[in-house]
């Protein structure tokens, strides 16, 4: 995996032990050549396994001799006369190892051309493969400028001025470039990020130049070990600063886990509440009808390896057939051969656990799930469980199930509502063509009398899953309509939202992190700022694990929370960039989100002059801004229109009813 490593160091005369180096011995080692040096009458060459590809850019208005690396260097160390002079500023830079060579010495050449010698500097670099598994490339960089006719420059000048506090006259070095400038390290370490993540886009990956701390993720970084300390463990000895990474990675595969750990804890927590008004027997219901949808994720970890699996499959669907997809096509052909094998083995080992261990027990009233945790909780806990205790586990995988299809009912509401309809579609489609098939009707006794056994029951299955269907649909209408009393107390017109227009409501609640106020339709919010949407945009093309990484709070498995970020960068698009626009728009002709509610955002709000009480100023005066809040306040319109429709139809009744008594008293 490409990792980022950008380190930096001064070549000095003397360092900090006091011994004396040379600029030239520094070239000869990095570049692998033979190089002579004038100061010390020596030539320095270091032996490497492999030889090391080199290149040196300079500068237009470098001398020709600057492009010779023995001759670059020996006028270095001439021009430098004390004793801890500085000779060269050097980077150790990791290459991404997924990119080819002819790929990596490219993105070198680029990186180093627009960031070094094209601002001055003369750049020599060699790119190491010693290590197949960590190649990478070092640049050392020329500290003094080159005036305009080829000459070394200064590299500080001197300015006399007024000390503040004292009032005298003080000198200060002022520098003649800015390269040794902070900011401009945290400028070259950014544009090694960027010109790394556009050679890395097509590879699906991407780096970052940010610290643990700044992508507040706890981990510790660990230390350079450097070959000296490698080589020291490999004779059998101890390495402090091998030891120090190992003490690191084993904490931070510690934090990793404690921080799962506490994600599938809020997740949970977040659905008990969610679910809570549910009765016992609707959550078994709600749970079929996600099984029924397809939206189940199992809890097992060979099943989700299997659901990643599929969706890596439908990934490359429509890539083009290269080798690559070839590779990646065996390798999940493989995978799913070698978990289907190791899913009957776990199966097949509880069957000989149970029949060996609970002969009284009838295994065929156990599916595989709650087998297999029997078995596990009874080597666990190193005892035979009696009745109660397996009826807890029982109890434990069936809520462990259900928690799980909910989560994902929940990751894909905005598709729950609109699957189950599309269903219950199908099965008045299939109970209809039944019926015509046969010449039957349910509600003619006659009919039904004369018809197929196996036309009835179908008819019955359809007619109880269709009913299942309903019944499911009032359920999440039940828990929508929980959430929404939550939410918006005082605003009696939510009863008169669809379940489509409900689950709109809920989803700005979750994504913002708050219920939208009167003061959010006047000023609506903006959960990422600008140049955050470009990145999130990228990454989510290119690398969800650094997504997660960077932006901890973006809920990726939720498609509710996706939706919401679409939408708000949508509304934001005037502002970004051809690429980033590009990408909102694919996302939305893909996902057809708001195309599913065409029928609910219409024009016909602009005709609407009125609002509920509370929303009245800020509705009926506002500019475009943002996709999603407009959509709401269209919605709070539409439901303020509904209920002056209604008003005025029961005093039309009244009306009725009142002239119908006079009638009769005439």
């Amino acid at each position: 995996m490409a990792i980022y490593h950008f380190s930096g160091q001064i070549i000095s005369r003397s360092n900090k032990q006091g011994r004396e180096r040379s600029a030239v011995a520094c070239a000869a080692y990095r570049s692998g050549e033979k190089l002579h040096d004038e100061r010390s009458q020596s030539d320095k060459f270091y032996r490497r396994k492999v030889q090391p590809v080199t290149m040196i850019l300079v500068p237009n208005n470098a001398p020709e001799w600057a492009n010779n690396r023995e001759k670059l260097w020996n006028e270095v160390e001439k021009k430098e006369k004390q004793y801890n002079s500085q000779l060269a500023r050097e980077f150790n830079v990791a290459l991404p190892k997924e990119l080819s060579d002819e790929e990596q010495e490219k993105l070198t050449y680029d990186f180093c051309k627009n960031n070094f010698s094209d601002n001055g500097m003369v750049a020599d670099i060699a790119i190491h493969r010693d290590n197949k598994e960590n190649p990478h490339f070092h640049v050392m960089l020329t500290i003094r400028p080159f005036t305009e006719n080829g000459e070394w420059g200064a590299k500080c000048r001197k300015e006399i001025v007024i000390d503040e506090k004292t009032g005298r006259k003080k000198s200060m070095r002022i520098n003649t470039v800015d390269w040794n400038d902070r900011n401009k390290l945290k400028e070259w370490r950014k544009s090694w990020e960027d010109f790394s993540n556009r050679a890395l886009k097509d590879k699906g990956i991407s780096i970052s130049c940010k610290s643990n701390k700044e992508l507040g993720n706890n981990l510790e970084p660990t230390i350079h070990e450097g070959y000296a300390a490698r080589n020291i463990v490999k004779r059998g000895n101890v390495s402090e600063r091998v030891n120090c990474n190992k003490n690191v990675k084993e904490y931070n595969r510690t934090v990793i886990e404690l921080k799962k750990y506490k994600r599938e804890k809020e997740r949970r927590l977040s659905n008990k509440k969610f679910y809570s008004c549910l009765t016992k027997d609707e959550t078994k219901k709600l749970s079929v009808i996600a099984k029924y949808l397809k939206i189940y994720v199992n809890i097992d970890s060979i099943e989700k390896r299997k659901e990643q699996l599929k969706n890596w499959n439908k990934s490359l669907k429509f890539k083009d057939d290269t080798l690559d997809k070839i590779k990646a096509l065996s390798r999940i052909e493989k995978e799913e051969t070698v978990l289907t094998t190791a899913e009957n083995i776990l199966e097949n080992r509880a069957d000989k656990f149970i029949n060996k261990y609970y002969k009284n027990l009838d295994i065929d009233n156990l599916n595989k799930y709650e087998k297999i945790h029997l078995v596990d909780t009874t080597l666990k806990e190193n005892k035979i469980l009696n009745e109660n205790e397996i009826e807890q586990i029982k109890k434990y995988v069936e809520n462990d199930i259900f928690e799980n299809r909910l989560k994902d009912i929940l990751n894909n509401r905005i598709r729950f509502s609109i699957s189950i309809k599309n269903n219950i579609d199908h099965l008045e489609d299939l109970f209809n063509g039944v019926e015509d098939k046969y010449n039957i009707s349910l509600k003619d006794i006659e009919s039904v009398k004369n018809a197929p056994a196996n036309a009835i029951n179908t008819l019955k299955k359809i007619t109880v899953a269709r009913e299942n269907l309903k019944e499911a649909l009032e359920i999440m209408n039940k828990a929508y309509d929980n959430k929404l009393e939550e939410m918006y107390p005082s605003w009696n017109g939510r009863s008169n939202l669809t379940i489509e227009e409900k689950e709109l409501f809920i989803m700005s609640e979750e994504y913002y992190g708050k219920t939208l106020r009167p003061d959010d339709f006047k000023n609506p919010p903006r959960k990422y700022e600008l140049e955050q949407q470009k990145e999130i945009l990228n990454l989510l093309q290119s690398d969800k694990n650094m997504l997660k990484q960077k932006y901890s709070d973006f809920k990726l498995n939720s498609k509710s929370f996706v939706y919401m970020f679409y939408a708000e960068c949508a509304s934001h698009s005037s502002e970004l960039d051809m690429e980033s626009k590009k990408l909102i728009d694919n996302y939305f002709n893909k996902e057809n989100y708001f195309k599913s509610y065409e029928k609910y955002f219409s024009n016909e709000f602009n005709r609407f002059n009125k609002s509920i009480d509370g929303y009245r100023e800020n509705t009926n005066k506002f500019e475009r801004g943002n996709l999603l809040v407009d959509s709401l306040r269209g919605l709070i319109r539409e439901i303020a229109a509904r209920n002056k429709n209604d008003l005025q139809r029961d005093e039309e009744l009244r009306k009725k009813k009142r002239k119908r008594k006079r009638n009769i008293g005439l």
